[in-house]
């Protein structure tokens, strides 16, 4: 007979075994089956494989690469053809000069021979911009050598000076000021944690002057060097600096998986192969790039195998110089861009999150763009982070980790989904100009970010296959949907939607409990804008769902309901907003107030901006900067002025985009965003057209 604490252990087993299954996550978007293939299929090891074939250490560039091609863009074209992507090419621009270091060598040679930093060991050693030198000359110390006043009492003339802090800011003044020969300095963001880290930098030699060097060296040898020269020794030390200028250049590498009857509408999947040419990170982004080509490897052997169909939409992978590459492809390819309907750029995905003490970013399109993607990609992400970091598993004392890779970390997923954020090639295309709905994946922050430690052991090839599962089950959704998946997609967005405006309740509500009795008028009526807008956003999330609808009856009804229940609940949601509003003048004792427009913001009900260029290519020759000091209340809330110019199409009036702004970002107030406007209009690049 089994003994009570034998049945007693059987229980809690089984318990534990269907409580795991009953709470594993489903997706109403994909079958189980089809969804495991897509996990099996997607490698992390692969992508790491590719990283350190690209960079596997920060490494100087021989002459070659600047007349044909740099050895990314090579290895790319060679794999894109391997994996089997159409129409793969790359597109070359001319671009700003480019430097080179040739080499980079500074030795102490007294009172004792010691080379302390070389630009062949490590290349983040030697600062961007330095000139050729060959000196030999007297190492001095000079306190907060960023600030000119340091220099007062001290001769630095032809000497190589030592300073804590940015390499740019002391050169600056060492070598462009004083004229020092060069400049030292260390600079390291956790010297406890990485003392012989070195940072990217940069030095600008003043055109008056004969050029300059700036090196960087470890913080221990720093603190070390500027002891001995505080107790009065004398160093000295020799600088050997060779560097070259070439014609710039742009390399963008393209290639395609062409759809079959929808290939008209197309996904844009980019990732920047380069961040700038004489530094090369592994994360920063080569990760990036290895993850959007396994999304690409991944798709097509699943087609390949007859695990999936080809894609009725075609997909469009940018791999490019970051910013100024997305830049040049836009303009000479205007047309390609009124295709791409939304996309995902990745930017540092890669990372050890535990190892570079990050979190994985999922940062949705910014609300001038709608689209139904974002809620696809969250879905997936979402099914992700429920796949791998639940604990009440079949697997009593274990997390769950259903996507990880052998060779990786066993880690759960930490993810964050946020709404817009930059920082990356996706502002370029989801701009006022180029309007593509883009998502945003990016790990941050990293404590490796820009530096000689930015190398491939910080990789992880399971955080690298879980991203490019999310990607490529998103981007299968999306592309192969027909006509009856616009009610499911409708049914997905308006259920996330009904979480975020839960969210928007719930700020609107404090703003107005939280509120002193002189603004508790001013906190109600944000709250309630805050709350219509937040509705209407969703509404235009719905609305992009018209894609895969096409014309169909059936799939447009179900967009419409949707829609319409919006509609009855943001009602609802303004009433009760308006009652909690009520409540808290009665506590206040102070007289309840109708909603109404202010005078500026009537007149701003009847003015239309509209830009004065015409065209994609024409637009982005246009500086929207406003001009505004950066005091302004526009710049205290993130994005606002990105999104003010965002909406401008021409159709809204400066009031509905004002109030869309202050329910995103939190604010201006929409007299405070007039002032954005009028101050484009003076500009000269807007007009401002009644209504």
């Amino acid at each position: 007979m089994f003994s009570f604490k034998k049945i007693s252990s059987l229980l809690i087993a089984l318990c534990l075994l269907f409580s795991g299954s009953a709470l594993a996550q489903k997706t109403i978007l994909l079958k189980e089956n089809l969804i495991w293939e897509i996990i099996a299929e997607v490698s992390g090891q692969l992508q790491v494989n590719n990283i350190m074939q690209m960079a596997p250490y920060e490494m100087n560039r021989p002459e070659r690469e600047y007349l044909e091609n740099y050895r990314e863009t090579d290895f790319m074209l060679n794999i894109l053809k391997q994996y089997g992507f159409s129409d793969v090419h790359v597109e070359k621009f001319d671009s700003n000069p480019q430097w080179d270091a040739v080499r980079g060598r500074l030795t102490i040679t007294s009172p004792r021979r010691e080379v302390i930093a070389d630009h062949d060991r490590v290349a983040a050693s030697l600062a961007k911009g330095s000139k050729s030198s060959n000196v030999k000359t007297e190492l001095v110390y000079v306190p907060h050598g960023n600030s000119e006043e340091s220099y007062k009492d001290i001769d630095v003339t032809g000497k190589v000076v030592i300073s804590e802090g940015n390499i740019s800011s002391i050169f600056k003044a060492a070598v462009n000021k004083y004229g020092a020969a060069g400049a030292v300095a260390y600079e390291v963001r956790y010297p406890e944690r990485y003392p012989d880290m070195l940072v990217w930098s940069s030095v600008h030699p003043a055109e008056n002057t004969k050029g300059g060097f700036g090196f960087l060296i470890s913080y221990t040898k720093g603190r070390e060097l500027i002891a001995q020269l505080k107790q009065g020794k004398k160093i000295t030390v020799q600088a050997e600096v060779e560097t070259k200028e070439y014609p710039g250049k742009l390399e963008v590498v393209t290639g395609l998986i062409p759809g079959t009857d929808r290939s008209e509408q197309e996904l844009l999947l980019v990732a920047h192969l380069f961040e700038g040419i004489a530094k090369q990170g592994a994360n920063d982004n080569l990760s990036g790039v290895a993850c959007t080509l396994e999304t690409g490897r991944t798709i097509l052997e699943l087609v390949k195998k007859g695990v999936i169909k080809k894609p009725r939409r075609s997909i469009r992978f940018l791999w490019v110089p970051e910013f100024s590459g997305s830049r040049a492809y836009v303009k000479k390819h205007p047309d390609e861009m009124e295709r791409i309907f939304a996309g995902i750029n990745m930017d540092m995905v890669g990372e050890n999150l535990f190892k570079t003490r990050s979190i994985f970013y999922l940062s949705r399109s910014a609300w001038a763009r709608p689209t139904f993607f974002n809620d696809i990609i969250q879905e997936f992400a979402e099914l992700t982070r429920e796949m791998n970091n639940n604990g009440v598993s079949p697997y009593y004392g274990k997390l769950a980790l259903q996507i990880a890779s052998p060779l990786g970390a066993q880690h759960p997923f930490l993810l964050n989904i946020i709404g817009f954020d930059s920082g990356s090639d996706h502002m370029v295309f989801s701009n006022s100009n180029v309007k593509i709905p883009m998502a945003f994946f990016n790990c941050w922050p990293d404590d490796f970010y820009h530096s000689s430690l930015d190398t491939p052991d910080k990789c992880d090839p399971t955080q690298l296959k879980r991203v490019a599962f999310i990607a490529a089950v998103s981007a299968i959704t999306v592309t192969r949907a027909k006509l009856e998946d616009a009610r499911t997609f409708a049914a997905l967005s308006a259920g996330k939607g009904r979480r975020r405006i839960a969210d928007k309740y719930e700020y609107s509500v404090n703003l107005i409990q939280t509120a002193e009795a002189a603004d508790l008028y001013t906190a109600y009526k944000k709250a309630a804008i805050t709350m219509e807008q937040s509705y209407k956003h969703e509404i235009a999330n719905l609305k992009t769902i018209q894609l895969i609808a096409e014309d169909d009856k059936d799939a447009i009804r179900s967009i419409e309901i949707e829609s319409a229940n919006f509609n009855n609940e943001m009602k609802a949601s303004l009433k009760s907003l308006n009652e909690f509003y009520k409540f808290w003048c009665r506590e206040h004792g102070i007289k309840p107030q109708k909603l109404g427009l202010a005078p500026e913001e009537e007149k701003m009900s009847k003015l239309i901006p509209a830009k004065k260029a015409k065209g994609m290519v024409a637009q982005m020759e246009v500086d929207m900067d406003s001009g505004l000091p950066e005091s302004h209340e526009v710049f205290k809330y993130p994005y606002a002025a990105w999104e003010l110019a965002n909406f401008i199409d021409g159709k809204r009036t400066m009031l509905e985009i004002a109030q869309a702004v202050l329910a995103e970002c939190g604010g201006p107030l929409p007299e405070k965003s007039a002032e954005f406007f009028y101050s484009l209009e003076k500009k000269g690049v807007i007009e401002l057209k009644t209504k």
